[in-house]
């Protein structure tokens, strides 16, 4: 007897997307020895539409990223967060946040710090940090003259 591997991903009515993995009932077999496909077929048909050949690896690759969602792992999840769904991992975070634009990351402080500052200050808290480089650059750079400096600190009050 055979037991069937495979899934059924989606049906759009004329259109079913299956999910099989075949080699699994040949007795002890190496995992390099297994394959996978996604494949949809016209249900009126039976005509193939398409088939993807994965590798075992693929699936992990699924697998490992789908794990990162909790409302797929966890049935008494009901709400998701609009930002980033947050998990274990707080690298995943951190990644996020060092790769946002700026007004991503502002979002993001403020929700962190719920609503404890403003806009107005994550501004000027990022704007010192730029003006902070700036000045570093300006202190290697032994051919300033007065002027230039007095610009910098009026630029900056």
């Amino acid at each position: 007897m055979s037991i069937n591997h495979s899934y059924n991903i989606a049906n759009s009515g004329n259109i079913q997307v299956v999910l099989n993995i075949a080699g699994l009932d040949s007795g002890d077999c190496s995992i390099n020895d297994l394959s996978a496909s996604i494949y949809a077929y016209d249900t009126r048909s039976g005509e193939s539409r398409f088939t993807c050949p994965l590798t075992i690896n693929d699936l992990k690759g699924l697998l490992l990223h789908l794990e990162q969602y909790r409302m797929l792992k966890d049935e008494r999840v009901t709400t998701v967060g609009k930002l980033v769904e947050i998990s274990e991992k707080n690298e995943s975070i951190f990644e996020y946040l060092a790769s946002s634009n700026q007004e991503t990351l502002i979002l993001a402080l403020q929700r962190i710090v719920k609503g404890r500052i403003s806009s107005e200050d994550l501004n000027i808290i990022l704007g010192r940090k730029e003006a902070l480089f700036e000045f570093e650059k300006m202190l290697k750079d032994g051919e300033l003259k007065e002027k230039n400096w007095q610009e910098f600190f009026e630029r900056n009050d």
